[in-house]
């Protein structure tokens, strides 16, 4: 989603440019690097939420007490 939303940033910019001459691109390196840290900073946040998923336990099973179990 994160990629997808840079990309999609990328492109009002260019379409604001060429429609209301707003002049937001710089050049093809500014979006090119606007990309590429978009781009490092969507996987950069996945990977790190990817850890805590992993690192977090999971939640342990509940014991019913005895005579209130399933019919």
């Amino acid at each position: 989603m994160g990629i997808a939303a840079g990309f999609g940033w990328e492109v009002y910019e260019y379409l604001g440019d060429k429609v209301f001459h707003s002049t937001r691109v710089q050049s093809e390196w500014d979006t090119l690097n606007d990309l590429v840290s978009d781009s490092l900073g969507a996987v950069a946040i996945a990977w790190l939420l990817w850890l805590q998923e992993r690192s977090t336990p999971a939640p342990a099973a509940e014991v019913a007490p005895p005579g209130m179990g399933p019919p």
